[in-house]
């Protein structure tokens, strides 16, 4: 917003891989609600176990096959379970900067 002289507030969609979120939880692909005070995260995609685990960072090819077997395999039980929509509303509270 700075860079461009933008008085905000703006959307912001942050793909800049997976980190820590403000929640203590791993955060990935979410659409913010950015101010210079601070940030709301308004939706993410659903969290899929990745294959390997943190191994997934290096070998991309992990997460493929994660979104694959989330979308057509695993337990029929649960993908039942699952929601259809690939965004889910966020569910940690506004940021403060």
């Amino acid at each position: 917003m700075a860079e461009h002289g933008l008085p905000g507030p703006v959307l912001a969609l942050a793909w800049d891989g997976t980190g820590l979120g403000t929640d203590g939880a791993s955060w990935g692909g979410e659409l913010l609600l950015a101010r210079y005070d601070g940030f709301e995260r308004l939706a993410t995609f659903r969290p899929v176990p990745l294959a390997g685990s943190d191994r997934a960072i290096r070998e991309p090819w992990r997460v493929a096959l994660a979104a694959l077997d989330d979308a057509f395999g695993g337990d029929r039980r649960s993908r039942r379970s699952r929601s259809s929509r690939p965004f889910r509303p966020a569910t940690s509270p506004p940021c403060a900067g």
